[in-house]
């Protein structure tokens, strides 16, 4: 009886101590394969943080063209804008010049044309 009592009792302690190690390997495997997935999403969300860092660089300067680009449109929109006047200007000058030419050759014509007429066309 007390034989027979002590041997079962070291089954169980066996059967315990063998429950426990699985036990124990379960835990490390699961705790092996849970920093293999950890490990695998850190190296993934680096790879996006660097796309995403690229893309922003890229549109960070894309940005910074456009900025200098509508600059140079700017200035040469007031060149423009600053040659239109003064073109306006000149042209009213040339304008009151050839109007003035004009009133001078009118009255030439005015002074003259009766006479040189009449000579064309031999009227007495």
């Amino acid at each position: 009886g007390r034989i027979s009592e002590l041997e079962e009792q070291v089954e169980v302690v066996d059967a315990l101590k063998t429950t426990n190690e699985e036990l124990k390997n379960h835990i490390r495997n699961h705790e092996a394969e849970k920093n293999a997935l950890k490990k695998q999403h850190n190296e993934e969300l680096q790879r996006v943080i660097r796309t995403l860092d690229r893309k922003n660089k890229d549109h960070n300067q894309k940005s910074e063209e456009l900025r200098s680009h509508i600059k140079r449109l700017e200035t040469d929109l007031r060149n423009l804008e600053q040659s239109k006047m003064e073109n306006n200007g000149n042209l009213q000058i040339k304008t009151q010049e050839l109007n003035a030419m004009s009133q001078v050759f009118n009255n030439f014509l005015s002074l003259y044309l009766p006479i040189s007429l009449s000579d064309f066309f031999l009227i007495p």
